[in-house]
């Protein structure tokens, strides 16, 4: 369990880095529904490789964090749903979540990846 909030913290965090200039939206874990939520720190690795991939390629940036913010959305679902879920759905929920967002990160991580492989290409043949 504690995981998934780890999880939704990196979500949000995600989506500050991205929010440069436009208008920020509310994130669920800016209101717990009886839990606490622990703070992922900024030297988090997900949210290393997020920041240099805004820089390497906009677009896929853009792709993947659409793909956080479904998962933020969801994850906010799941908190105003909290109380009145069963055992079972929320385990179910909290795998999941957990499962989708360390797809994504390892999405981010591979396309950071290959945006750098890249650019040293044009050295190699030196």
């Amino acid at each position: 369990m504690n995981k998934l909030f780890i999880a939704a913290a990196c979500l949000s965090l995600l989506s500050g880095c991205a929010l440069q200039g436009s208008k920020q939206v509310k994130s669920a874990l800016n209101q717990p529904a009886g839990g606490s939520v622990m703070s992922v720190p900024m030297d988090n690795q997900c949210v290393k490789d997020f920041t240099v991939l805004k820089g390497l390629n906009s677009s896929a940036f853009s792709a993947y964090r659409g793909q956080f913010d479904e998962i933020n959305r969801v994850y906010a679902i799941y908190q105003r749903d909290a109380a009145s879920l069963g055992k079972d759905p929320k385990e179910l929920l909290s795998m999941e979540l957990g499962a989708k967002l360390n797809q994504v990160c390892s999405r981010v991580k591979y396309s950071v990846y290959t945006e750098v492989q890249k650019k040293l290409f044009p050295v190699s043949e030196l």
